[in-house]
């Protein structure tokens, strides 16, 4: 298992903010780990393929 991340550095290997993943993990928009009520930590293996599958294609001008 790959060490766990909190808030500020998976918000880091992001490019969001913290606020941002807060809102995120609200909305269950993001896989997490709930280490208790207000304990939320992040597995990168687990973020990494979430990124993975929800890429969408670039959009240039003149695409149809």
């Amino acid at each position: 298992m790959n060490d766990l991340l909190g808030y500020d550095e998976m918000a880091k290997r992001l490019g969001v903010s913290v606020t941002t993943l807060y809102s995120w993990v609200r909305s269950r928009r993001i896989p997490c780990v709930y280490l208790g009520p207000r304990a939320v930590r992040f597995d990168p293996t687990e973020v990494q393929e979430w990124l993975k599958s929800h890429r969408r294609a670039a959009y240039t001008h003149g695409d149809e």
